[in-house]
């Protein structure tokens, strides 16, 4: 498993993350086409993007960027490699080069995948690698609720 930091993604890139974000995010936050996702990454500064992959598959992807003037971050692990110590992998990454991160995240279990199958929420994960919880910070859209999290190092 390799890890490549780019600025940018090639078109074949942004296709497997568009991808994977529509297959494994609730599907209230899917991307219709690749435009779109593009829009998600103009609305942010500085994105820096780091592709772990796997016999030339993305396996999981992480961009780290600038918005409202703080560090946040997105991540997704390809479901055929989820269990394997990645998104812990590309957070010590993350971790090694800020001191502080944020993330929006779903933290309850009433989404639905674009499957139909039940979205998980993966606060614990966040929590047990040292991620705080700010529960006062939500986002509350008609699409999804979400809690700030934070890491400081």
């Amino acid at each position: 498993m390799t890890i490549t930091e780019k600025s940018t993604l090639s078109p074949a890139e942004k296709e497997q993350v568009k991808t994977m974000w529509n297959g494994e995010y609730p599907s209230s936050l899917s991307f219709n086409s690749i435009a779109d996702l593009d829009i998600f990454f103009n609305n942010v500064q500085n994105p820096k993007h780091y592709c772990c992959t796997e016999a030339n598959t993305l396996a999981a992807w992480m961009s780290i960027f600038t918005r409202d003037e703080e560090i946040w971050f997105s991540i997704i692990i390809n479901k055929n490699h989820q269990k394997r110590g990645i998104g812990r992998m590309l957070l010590n990454k993350a971790k090694e080069c800020y001191s502080v991160l944020n993330c929006w995240v779903v933290d309850e279990d009433s989404y639905l995948k674009q499957d139909g199958t039940p979205y998980s929420s993966p606060l614990k994960f966040y929590q047990k690698n040292g991620f705080e919880v700010l529960s006062e910070i939500r986002l509350n859209t008609e699409k999804l609720s979400a809690v700030k999290i934070r890491w400081t190092k």
